[in-house]
């Protein structure tokens, strides 16, 4: 037809193959200065919070638990009680105790708390820009740092003050899956959502979107499965 050969033509209709889907291109080149900068002042605010930051009946029982850890007089085997139900695993204590490995002070503890919960505006940042732009990046720092619920982060410190961190780093890990296309993206957000329960189990909930992205890109069913048992190891 027109003078186009037959074999030529292609039907508007066929399926594209998963493999033939174009893949975001990831951010070029470093993030600007400027924002970097913003990025920083967002970071420096939310640490700057810790110096004058109270502490409950948790947070306490929580920093009792890693001086002992620094001091080599326990090592506990579960962490936190939830609700009065159940325990979760210790991964809390011993972070808690880092920190005192260099200075064994309460202050210490109550800084590197905090530095752990601003490191959700780098991946921010870092999932807009990957998604979008790098004003999607910002924007979304921005909203983080609203006033709301999770300003009671900066009066005071416990694992809930990581739980925003924690949930960029599965989503980062879920942007980086689905346009790279890499397994080991996979165990990356695993591997974070496991993390982001041991803050809070509300995480959990997290949980149907890791499995969602990996079906959607890991569609044979032998990845799928040689991956997904490394994940939940």
């Amino acid at each position: 037809v027109l003078g186009v050969p037959a074999a030529g033509l292609t039907p508007m209709a066929a399926p594209v193959p998963a493999a033939a889907l174009p893949r975001a291109a990831p951010a070029a080149g470093p993030a600007p200065a400027g924002d970097r900068l913003l990025v920083a002042a967002f970071m420096a605010v939310t640490i700057a919070s810790g110096i004058a930051g109270a502490a409950g009946y948790d947070t306490t029982r929580d920093v009792a638990q890693a001086f002992a850890i620094r001091r080599f007089d326990a090592f506990p085997l579960h962490g936190p009680m939830f609700a009065s139900a159940f325990h979760l695993g210790p991964v809390w204590f011993y972070v808690l105790a880092l920190p005192l490995f260099v200075q064994q002070s309460w202050l210490a503890v109550a800084l590197f708390v905090p530095a752990l919960g601003s490191l959700q505006f780098p991946l921010a940042y870092a999932a807009g820009r990957r998604l979008v732009d790098r004003r999607l990046g910002l924007l979304w720092c921005a909203l983080l740092a609203l006033p709301g619920w999770g300003s009671f982060q900066l009066i005071g410190f416990a694992h809930t003050n990581v739980v925003p961190a924690c949930t960029m780093l599965v989503l980062y890990a879920l942007v980086r899956l689905a346009q790279d296309r890499r397994p080991a993206w996979l165990v990356a957000a695993a591997g974070a959502l496991s993390l982001a329960v041991h803050a809070h189990p509300t995480t959990a909930a997290l949980a149907p979107a890791v499995a969602a992205v990996a079906l959607f890109v890991l569609r044979d069913a032998g990845v799928m499965a040689r991956w997904s048992a490394l994940a939940l190891a």
